[in-house]
């Protein structure tokens, strides 16, 4: 029932209004009407207000974006947020270890810096000598009460005028001196700081060594000793005033024999008897034997051999570069060194040590003689009499004689 127009349509110009098919009449060919009305008429008016109104580019692009980004939820930030927080944190963490263990190496330097400073100053400066007074600072000496007896005050004193205090109490080994070193210098208190020096003194009187002689108990003493100080350990004997108790012995010797009365306690003693007693503890004992006239001797020698131990840490240590083994001259007849140990006997020249070195080329094999069980003592005083010396000085045929003997 539509009217169809008599108005031809000019298909060359641009049609005012755009077709709009909905999508329900797609399906028809021919659009209706009222449709076609309708939709002009709303194209119009958006033309209208479009070309009324400025177009604005910026919030179209902000309505775009806002459009293609989709929103965020609030646990997401709060998710990236403590992720940043912890990220930070460790940072900071990891540039405070860095910088802690920057400064502990520079302080490390810094200390060895000093270290080697110091000890080059030390190494520069000249040491200070040690004096003897800090060398017998370094030991500690202790004396036993019973070497007081007999005139032995003397010992004492003289000690203490040395700067030395020796301790005066009542030792294993009576009339004994014992010495201890310190470990170092700044501990001294306690005895722990301090180590026993391997020598020990004796203090023996005269009239003590008589009586051992006499009763013939020496060796006896010997051991007693030698348990208290094993081998390894030096011993030194003392012997006092020995030349002088043996005239006094000799004297009331003779005078209990003009008066008819029996022998003195010791016995008759003489210098050969005293003499074997002293080789034997120097041999068989291994003990030094020292002489002194008196006290005052005894008392002289005793510091001598303190001073020398003090002295032994602070000897400078030998040296044997440059030694050459080649410059030692080997000697072909083996026999020398017993010759000149001969003559350091007194009264023995080089051609009675040359002598009894022909007959005895070893000092073995000499004492072999000396020791013999099957020799009297005679026979052993008179073992190199008619031994004839190996110089033309006194004649091939001289001997060299009972006294020398």
């Amino acid at each position: 029932g539509m009217e169809v127009s008599d108005e031809v349509i000019d298909l060359s110009e641009k049609p005012s209004y755009i077709p709009y098919r909905p999508r329900s009449s797609r399906s028809s060919s021919q659009p209706s009407t009222e449709s076609l009305v309708d939709l002009t008429s709303d194209v119009e008016d958006e033309e209208s207000i479009s070309l009324s109104q400025p177009i604005s580019t910026t919030n179209s692009k902000s309505e775009s974006s806002s459009r293609s980004k989709p929103k965020k939820k609030k646990s997401d930030d709060w998710y990236e947020k403590m992720l940043d927080e912890g990220a930070r944190r460790m940072r900071k963490e990891r540039e405070a270890e860095e910088k802690r263990q920057k400064k502990q190496k520079k302080d490390e330097e810094r200390a060895q810096k000093k270290e080697e400073d110091k000890a080059r100053k030390k190494a520069a400066q000249p040491k200070r000598k040690v004096t003897q007074d800090d060398m017998l600072a370094e030991l500690r000496v202790n004396l036993d009460d019973r070497i007081l007896q007999s005139n032995g005050g003397g010992i004492l004193a003289h000690l203490q005028s040395k700067k030395l205090n020796p301790n005066t109490i009542r030792l294993a080994c009576p009339n004994s001196i014992e010495l201890w070193r310190s470990k170092s210098s700044d501990s001294q208190d306690s005895q722990s700081d301090f180590e026993r020096v391997d020598k020990v003194i004796f203090r023996v009187r005269a009239d003590d060594l008589f009586r051992w002689i006499s009763s013939n108990t020496l060796e006896k003493e010997i051991d007693a000793i030698r348990s208290q100080h094993p081998s390894p350990r030096t011993i030194i004997f003392i012997l006092e005033e020995i030349d002088r108790r043996l005239e006094d012995l000799k004297l009331e010797t003779n005078r209990s024999i003009c008066n008819q009365n029996s022998s003195t306690s010791m016995g008759y003693l003489v210098r050969p008897d005293v003499d074997r007693a002293i080789l034997w503890l120097q041999m068989k004992a291994r003990i030094h034997v020292r002489e002194s006239t008196d006290a005052n001797d005894t008392s002289q020698y005793i510091f001598s051999i303190i001073q020398t131990i003090a002295q032994i840490p602070h000897r400078p240590k030998a040296s044997f570069e440059g030694f050459c083994a080649e410059s030692i001259k080997k000697s072909t007849k083996g026999s020398n060194v017993w010759i000149n140990q001969l003559c350091q006997i007194k009264g023995c020249s080089y051609a009675m040590a040359k002598g009894i070195a022909s007959h005895y080329p070893t000092f073995r094999s000499l004492m072999a003689q000396y020791e013999s069980q099957e020799k009297t003592t005679i026979e052993k005083e008179e073992l190199l009499k008619e031994v004839k010396r190996e110089d033309g000085t006194y004649g091939t045929s001289s001997k060299i004689g009972k006294n020398m003997s």
